[in-house]
């Protein structure tokens, strides 16, 4: 079937269907991933738009956000013209579904993410959830797939039962070409690390006063003449 032009509301000239020259590489305008056909675009404006995103609803209900119904929105209306993703907390310039009324927005491609999956190592379905599943946000959570810490303020897929979860990957923290994750995951790799050293710290102090009681206690059975003060720290 022949590819057909276009109209989007987020462009002024018809969009036609395109495809890619050999080794071109170009995102989409609205999800800002990469461009895998099929896709339409404007060539001499340098807009391209999935197909998929061409067809993306001008209006969103999302369980994020029940109070209101989500708009599509081309460029963000704040003065900024950025604006600060509800799901990810990442910064995005592009296209939004938006509450205005809220001050409320997701980048597309966080907005379009399955409310549930399954994923290997565990045995029940994730639930994506909008809210850190801790009442203490300072509480550290690690990824059980990467092992990398999960901002408390971003959603997450999770498994109250198991207590089971993964970080939910938005478009801008996806596996870079190499194959290796990019400067935000190396970041929390170095917070986990970080963390492991002081939790390892704590019982190392813990144990030390544990065994500095132990030896008071002795001295105090043996009788005066082998009291020996000890300093405990913490």
């Amino acid at each position: 079937m022949k590819h057909q032009n276009k109209q989007h509301f987020s462009h002024h000239h018809i969009l036609l269907p395109l495809q890619l020259d050999e080794g071109e590489k170009i995102n989409c305008k609205a999800c800002e991933d990469s461009i895998i056909e099929p896709f339409h675009g404007c060539l001499s404006c340098k807009f391209y738009l999935h197909d998929s995103c061409i067809e993306a609803p001008h209006s969103l209900g999302h369980p994020s956000h029940p109070a209101h119904p989500l708009t599509l929105l081309p460029t963000p209306t704040y003065p900024s013209r950025s604006f600060t993703c509800n799901a990810c907390i990442l910064e995005g310039n592009t296209f939004s579904y938006s509450c205005a009324r809220c001050e409320f927005d997701l980048h597309v491609q966080c907005a379009c993410k399955p409310n549930a999956l399954f994923v290997q190592n565990h045995p029940r379905e994730l639930q994506m959830v909008f809210e850190f599943p801790y009442d203490d946000k300072s509480t550290p959570f690690a990824c059980d797939l990467c092992n990398g810490i999960i901002n408390p303020d971003k959603w997450l897929y999770y498994c109250r039962a198991c207590d089971f979860g993964k970080k939910m990957v938005s478009g801008k923290e996806k596996m870079s070409g190499d194959g290796k994750v990019g400067s935000k995951n190396s970041s929390l790799e170095k917070e986990k690390a970080i963390f492991e050293a002081q939790k390892k710290l704590r019982e190392q102090r813990i144990a030390h006063k544990l065994m500095l009681e132990a030896l008071d206690n002795a001295c105090d059975y043996v009788g005066s003449s082998y009291t020996t003060r000890y300093d405990y720290y913490l």
